[in-house]
């Protein structure tokens, strides 16, 4: 049985985001309404900031060089969800979906707000790395690409769809919900925190995890290079030490 620590945490977590995971399925893109990144200085400010940074193949110097663009700019929540939508407009641009997913996490972790709504079901491809180092609470309404989470350090991200690989690569901590299905490795060397899919689970489930907690609640295939943590399947601990 679940630990009696977490019971409650992990009821509340489950009841708010709703389990019917068999809706969220890749939908037909979507007509969103665009922000209207034109006015308002804010607005403008970010999109020239997504304009300013340049791609860079290593992710951590990328993600150090908006950090620098954003700091100085005032924004809210409400402006990232925006930005979200707006994004559509650069979707041709160089490793969209990897450049996309860092920024937005590079806006969310900058802002001084705490709950965000991010969408991606108007966009073509996935993205990338979303929710890296996060410790806010996040909402993701549509598909996300590999590498959800990683290196997260506290707070919550839902996804009201499905997740591809490596899902909560390198997390700490917080609680990282998905309300749809993965392919493979989910909780990829996992430290600490929980992770709650609600859908099918993919293969080699927990590969190298040495900390943490992974709930499933739907089909999965267990990798056997874990070393700690436990994980269990529809309430019920099939691996790693009841506490």
């Amino acid at each position: 049985m679940m630990a009696s620590a977490q019971q409650p945490l992990l009821n509340r977590a489950v009841r708010a985001t709703m389990a019917d995971f068999g809706r969220y399925k890749k939908e037909p893109r979507q007509t969103v309404r665009r922000a209207d990144v034109k006015k308002g200085d804010i607005s403008k400010a970010l999109k020239d900031a997504w304009v300013k940074v340049e791609y860079e193949n290593n992710h951590e110097i990328f993600y150090i060089k908006a950090i620098n663009l954003l700091k100085d700019i005032v924004y809210s929540s409400k402006d990232v969800g925006n930005f979200s939508i707006a994004l559509a407009e650069f979707q041709n641009d160089k490793r969209f979906s990897w450049k996309a997913g860092m920024f937005l996490s590079a806006l969310i972790n900058t802002c001084r707000d705490q709950d965000f709504i991010i969408y991606t079901n108007h966009l073509a491809v996935n993205l990338v790395l979303l929710g890296y180092q996060n410790t806010k609470s996040i909402i993701v309404n549509g598909d996300v690409g590999d590498d959800l989470g990683s290196n997260m350090e506290g707070g919550t991200i839902t996804v009201n769809g499905n997740v591809e690989s490596w899902c909560g690569i390198n997390m700490k901590s917080g609680v990282l919900i998905i309300n749809g299905n993965t392919v493979h490795s989910l909780g990829y060397n996992l430290q600490g925190g929980s992770i709650i899919i609600n859908g099918y689970a993919g293969f080699w489930v927990g590969e190298y995890m040495s900390g943490g907690n992974i709930y499933i609640n739907g089909n999965f295939e267990l990798n056997l290079n874990r070393f700690g943590g436990r994980i269990y399947h529809e309430g019920r601990l099939i691996s790693g030490e009841s506490e």
